[in-house]
């Protein structure tokens, strides 16, 4: 009805490896040959066949994100690359509105990192100060202090 898709075409499976095993529906994204400059259209590199012909081309659309039985599933294609699996899956990400929840998680690791890097510097900077060889001997010669005092 109305603007969704109405025949059999291929898709890109995006539920995990686990689920396709265990669960008889999978999570597909449609393939299309409508170029749309949007965000929910992913293009996917050619896909060739060992004798050099062309077996896939298109964009994943995520606007038809669908559920659908595995048994529906005529058989794999090809595999995508990870690079174009990784703008599928940000893509999903936008276009289900959880990338918000993961660009809070990158500001929280980018933080973190920093905070590491500032902790090795001054963790260099007392082995330097002390004369340890590494971590280890600065606990060493750390903990002699304070049993010192």
């Amino acid at each position: 009805m109305g603007s969704e898709f109405q025949k059999r075409r291929p898709c890109v499976v995006l539920s995990n490896n686990v689920n396709n095993v265990n669960n008889s529906v999978v999570i597909v994204a449609p393939i299309t040959h409508t170029q749309k400059d949007l965000p929910i259209c992913v293009p996917i590199a050619d896909k060739h066949g060992a004798d050099g012909s062309l077996i896939l081309n298109g964009c994943a659309n995520l606007s038809g994100l669908r559920s659908v039985s595995s048994y529906r599933l005529a058989g794999m294609i090809c595999e995508l690359e990870n690079e174009e699996m990784n703008r599928i899956d940000a893509a999903v990400a936008r276009h289900l509105d959880i990338m918000r929840h993961y660009s809070t998680l990158q500001s929280v690791i980018e933080d973190d990192k920093d905070h590491i890097a500032r902790l090795n510097s001054v963790l260099e900077r007392l082995c330097e100060m002390t004369g340890a060889k590494n971590n280890k001997d600065l606990i060493s010669t750390v903990e002699s202090i304070i049993a010192e005092k």
